[in-house]
């Protein structure tokens, strides 16, 4: 049985996804959190030695984990982009990029998520025949839900963002604000958690409009889905996303979508399946969301066009179990890839031992 190593930053959905796809495939997978551990570097040692993986995945590109990994592991790697790591930290920090640029050296494949995330690796100077792009896609649960409700005249906005900067949560908070006065009986429902709640919260609270914002928190995948169906519209105006699971959940379910016009977005998102605006224009955003309180003449029947395509859309290519057949053939691709450059390196050597 081949044997999996998966090292990340984080411990959330993403991460469970990805070890029940390796163990689908009949993998032996191992997870260790070293997040906290005062001798990771010691930890993971042991980890290699005890478990004796086969092919090691990390991800994100600029953490912890895959210093880590670069550190101590010299066996087939299959190094997986989170899209913020190449779009924005390797972008914005010289030492994130180090990192990133020695992780997709080293890598025998590379997992992103997205067109722009492939683009990005590619700039870096990613042999392109060793990318594997899939969206992270959606579990069964989220590919058959019931026609979503028709668009009420009191809308309610849905965010379901991490409170983190590049999610700008209080762009989407800024614009409701503008217009809610106005439509006294709109809401705006903010799920999620972060750094940024207590200032979101207090932004909220000290507004006139307080009473049409509502924060509930982190939510069960069963709540989400409850959240979805009861809202009018999600809204995120991310300033950078591969692939957002959170958005295709949204579209899944039947919401209408209303979105910062990222790359990663635009990949799902054009005029007949959602509404965009301009990233950061918090402005803009504000008139869609007036849009949807207003509903001029056909607006209602023209969100539900939308959102009933971006369904359809999403059942035909975001279907995440099917993605998930692949991963033995992933393994074995990363195997053989490290073993060709290994041997390749070894003749090499001969060779100059030779002259």
């Amino acid at each position: 049985m081949t044997r999996v190593l998966y090292l990340s930053d984080s411990d959330g959905g993403h991460d469970r996804r990805f070890v029940d796809a390796w163990r689908s495939s009949g993998m032996d997978v191992s997870a260790p959190d070293l997040r906290g551990v005062q001798d990771s570097s010691g930890a993971l040692l042991r980890e290699i030695e005890d478990f004796a993986p086969d092919v090691t995945q990390v991800g994100p590109l600029t953490g912890r984990s895959a210093e880590l990994v670069l550190k101590h592991w010299n066996g087939p790697l299959i190094s997986t982009s989170w899209g913020y790591d190449l779009l924005l930290d390797a972008e914005t920090s010289e030492r994130a990029r180090e990192i990133a640029i020695k992780a997709l050296e080293l890598a025998d494949l590379v997992f992103v998520d997205s067109v722009a995330t492939n683009e990005a690796a590619v700039r870096i100077g990613v042999d392109p025949r060793i990318i594997a792009t899939f969206p992270w896609g959606l579990d069964p649960e989220w590919l058959n839900l019931p026609a979503h409700r028709p668009l009420g005249p009191d809308p309610t906005f849905l965010s379901i963002r991490r409170h983190d900067p590049m999610y700008r949560v209080e762009d989407a908070l800024e614009a409701f604000l503008a217009i809610a006065p106005s439509y006294p009986q709109s809401q705006l429902v903010i799920a999620g958690n972060g750094s940024l709640t207590p200032g979101l919260v207090e932004r909220a609270m000290s507004s006139r409009s307080a009473a049409q914002v509502r924060f509930v928190g982190e939510l069960s995948p069963a709540e989400l889905r409850q959240w979805m169906a009861d809202a009018d519209a999600y809204v995120s105006a991310s300033v950078v996303d591969g692939t957002s699971v959170s958005l295709l959940e949204a579209m899944a379910a039947g919401l209408p979508v209303v979105v910062s016009d990222i790359p990663g977005n635009a990949a799902w998102v054009g005029e007949a399946t959602g509404h965009t605006f301009p990233t950061g224009d918090v402005h803009a955003l504000s008139r869609v969301m007036n849009d949807f309180c207003t509903q001029s003449s056909g607006f209602a029947e023209d969100a539900a066009r939308r959102a009933s395509q971006a369904t359809l859309a999403i059942r035909e290519n975001a279907n995440w179990q099917q993605t998930s057949t692949r991963f033995a053939e992933y393994a074995l691709r990363a195997i053989e890839s490290h073993e060709r450059k290994r041997d390749g390196r070894a003749a090499s050597d001969s060779g100059q031992a030779g002259e």
